[in-house]
């Protein structure tokens, strides 16, 4: 007999398998409860047992949905890699700050407002968001050369 219920205590599904022993037909229900196995279910599996990765998860049927699907992946790539690159530049000035070199200082400043600026134009990030990061930057810069 099977029978699927919610664990209490977390807000998962989990498959009760009875295991009805040999017994008498008078088992009392305490005897019923002892031969209770609890076994998670596969939830997040496909039908083979693999893992499903997140954008696996919903399938979209119409053939306009698919594209969407995509293009989303397609983009979504691309401002990773602008914001990675972004933070690396970011960090390279900030090693340079420690390392007190100041044509290193200059030259990644440079680039980061730059990076940050196209950034904005492509619309990976906000300009307040931008603007908020060049500030910051500009005051470790202007730290570092007083």
């Amino acid at each position: 007999m099977m029978q699927s219920v919610r664990n209490p205590t977390k807000n998962i599904p989990i498959t009760i398998v009875y295991l009805l022993l040999l017994s008498p037909v008078n088992q009392n229900l305490t005897n019923l409860t002892n031969n209770l196995t609890y076994v998670p279910s596969v939830a997040n599996k496909n039908h083979l047992g693999k893992a499903i990765k997140e954008e696996e998860k919903y399938m979209a049927n119409h053939p306009s949905a698919l594209k969407r699907q995509r293009q989303d992946k397609k983009r979504r790539l691309r401002n990773k890699s602008c914001r990675s690159t972004i933070n690396t530049t970011v960090k390279k000035i900030f090693s340079s700050v420690d390392e007190k070199d100041n044509g290193g200082v200059q030259l990644y400043y440079k680039q980061a407002i730059a990076r940050l600026d196209s950034a904005v134009t492509k619309g990976i990030l906000h300009r307040k968001t931008a603007s908020r990061r060049i500030s910051r930057l500009t005051k470790k810069v202007n730290a570092l050369s007083s």
